[in-house]
């Protein structure tokens, strides 16, 4: 959207705009925003799709955070997808808080669409975690099961999906495996807390991931670990209680 740009967005009765998640660069970056002093309901709002080039999406003004939400009755995951035939890479910056709700999942690669998601000191969590702002407006608590999940695909390229000092919080819902899902080959997770997921704090079906120095804590369990005879990768973690147990 190159021709939004120069704009004053002051404080709106909801969300002050909700785009195509490819539009982010051109609307965050070309306009300015003014966060609600009462903290509500101060996020930039994205519709479901499919990012097919590569992009860095900038850090949020202050006072905001990316929101991808789903409260629309469907009970499918709902994803916005990173994939496309030129491999794209969806790049996060640190101080990033990205919320989520209900179906809403993010996806990296689809069939014939390889795709990548680095991410450094970034949030992902609940559209109802106060974290970054009141972003529902409501006093409800985050909880585990909020929202879906990151699902690295079997196409995902491993080299482009890598998480350094990212949070991972209340996800894991409508039946998902985990609120990290893995099956691309070799993706990086290094330095991460994984907490409060409805199911596994990371669900690996076939995949070999560089899983390194992460904290998981209150998941229904921290790993779970399908098709694989080793895990050489999975090294340093600092597992903590679990609602169950901790591994299979």
């Amino acid at each position: 959207a190159p021709g939004i740009t120069g704009n004053q967005i002051e404080p709106q009765d909801n969300t002050p705009v909700i785009i195509d998640a490819r539009c982010v660069p051109d609307i965050v970056s070309n306009n300015t925003f003014t966060a609600r002093l009462d903290g509500k309901l101060n996020a930039i709002q994205l519709w479901e799709t499919t990012i097919g080039t590569s992009m860095t999406w900038p850090v949020p003004p202050p006072g905001f955070v990316y929101l991808y939400s789903t409260n629309d009755g469907y009970s499918n995951p709902r994803p916005i997808v990173i994939g496309g035939t030129g491999s794209p890479v969806l790049t996060l910056l640190p101080g990033t808080i990205v919320k989520l709700y209900e179906e809403a999942c993010l996806q990296v690669g689809n069939t014939g669409a390889p795709g990548g998601l680095k991410a450094n000191g970034v949030i992902f969590t609940s559209m109802r975690d106060n974290q970054g702002g009141d972003t529902d407006g409501t006093a409800t608590a985050a909880a585990t099961g909020d929202w879906n999940y990151v699902n690295l695909s079997a196409t995902a390229v491993s080299d482009s999906c890598v998480f350094t000092n990212c949070e991972f919080r209340y996800g894991g819902n409508n039946g998902s495996a985990g609120m990290l899902m893995i099956s691309a080959a070799t993706p990086r997770i290094e330095n991460s807390y994984i907490y409060e997921s409805q199911t596994a704090g990371i669900y690996i079906i076939g995949a070999n991931p560089q899983v390194v120095g992460c904290r998981f804590a209150d998941n229904y369990r921290a790993l779970d670990i399908r098709g694989r005879a080793t895990a050489p990768g999975i090294t340093g973690n600092q597992i903590e209680p679990q609602d169950n147990t901790p591994v299979i």
